[in-house]
């Protein structure tokens, strides 16, 4: 498998653009598979400046309905059909953030205009379905989207910050789904920004394909802004794992990079924009 980062919120190769947003192309097999396009052309200008084609897509993922991992949807580069867009239905319900007591709500969803949903209309697989009754959606024999996170941990719902609806009532972000490759030494998980927590994720992974273990997790872990408590307990679990890699990105933030490196070493790489690695 092979995993490139397209769009990150660093970069340090010359010629390279950064953005707060994530987009990741992996290869595993025969398939080739985007996971989340940024919110701009980026991950198009960096994919050109590692001739990467992103015309050979197969199958394109949309973590959840933000802004940061959606909105370069309209800048793909496709012959007049784009691929399968695996996405959650609730991603395109009214988003909005808040970091105030007092809220000042700004939209963070997906904001396409008339034109740009016409485009991609056809092409959109929507999941997350009620009569989903494993717990995760098959798009082939190996790869797999899950949904549905429930909160299983104590300390990883610290703060209400992002809202939806016209009533800007709590946004659960029911609509993250996690892409999970299956390969022979364990599953690769990645994420676009644990938004339920990264140890729920994991947890709920377990649970619903039980008896496999995690091999790589690759992606934002929203830890940004966490405490120092939910730091250290969610890199406890996580030493507990057993991990072959751990690839933090966007969200996942400098402080707690630093400790997940410091812990891991060599096992934990810090990839941007432009890097990629063979897994």
């Amino acid at each position: 498998m092979t995993i490139k980062v397209l769009t990150d919120n660093r970069v340090r190769k010359r010629g390279l653009l950064a953005e707060h947003g994530l987009s990741l192309y992996i290869t595993h097999g025969e398939q080739n598979i985007l996971f989340d396009v940024g919110q701009s052309n980026v991950y198009c200008h960096n994919a050109k400046k590692i001739d990467l084609d992103l015309r050979k897509t197969d199958i394109i993922v949309l973590s959840h309905g933000h802004y940061d991992h959606c909105m370069g949807l309209p800048f793909f580069p496709s012959d007049g059909k784009l691929p399968p867009i695996y996405v959650n239905r609730r991603a395109f319900q009214k988003k909005y953030s808040s970091d105030t007591i007092s809220p000042q709500y700004r939209e963070v969803g997906i904001s396409f205009n008339d034109k740009e949903f016409s485009s991609i209309s056809s092409s959109i697989v929507f999941t997350g379905e009620e009569h989903n009754v494993k717990g995760y959606e098959s798009i082939s024999e190996d790869i797999f989207l899950m949904g549905n996170i429930s909160e299983i941990t104590d300390f990883e719902n610290e703060s209400i910050r992002f809202y939806t609806g016209e009533d800007y009532h709590r946004d659960n972000m029911n609509d993250e789904q996690i892409l999970i490759v299956k390969k022979q030494e364990g599953l690769v998980v990645f994420t676009g920004c644990s938004h339920k927590g990264i140890v729920n994720i994991i947890e709920n992974i377990r649970l619903k394909i039980p008896e496999t273990n995690i091999y790589a997790i690759v992606g934002g872990m929203h830890l940004e802004n966490a405490s120092k408590t939910r730091i250290e307990k969610t890199i406890d679990y996580l030493i507990s794992m057993n991990l072959k890699y751990l690839i933090p990105l966007h969200c996942t933030g400098i402080k707690a990079m630093v400790q997940m490196k410091e812990y891991f070493k060599e096992r934990c790489l810090l990839l941007c924009a432009g890097d990629s690695i063979e897994v």
